[in-house]
């Protein structure tokens, strides 16, 4: 994530509890996922802003999602103070 706001005036705010889960991942493909939504959040703010990026654990009691089964996970979420995309691009 470094290299993506590296040479902006960006500000990076990391959320993540002590007693997080522990998970199963491949660290190139999260690395690389974490990296590319940096780097459109970065596009997004014309290099300038502020990220903020939280980790919790959850846990699925329900089917509401079919590809996701019932257990327990870590959510990370990840904002930006950028515009957003606009209405005109939502399709």
């Amino acid at each position: 994530m470094n290299s993506a706001i590296r040479g902006f005036k960006i500000q990076c705010e990391f959320d993540i509890p002590e007693n997080l889960l522990p998970v199963e991942i491949d660290p190139w493909l999260i690395k690389h996922a974490l990296h590319n939504v940096t780097l459109n959040a970065v596009e997004a703010m014309n290099g300038r802003g502020h990220i903020r990026v939280h980790c919790e654990n959850i846990e699925r009691k329900d089917k509401a999602d079919p590809d996701m089964a019932a257990g327990r996970y870590v959510k990370i979420s990840i904002k930006d103070r950028g515009p957003g995309i606009s209405k005109e691009h939502m399709g």
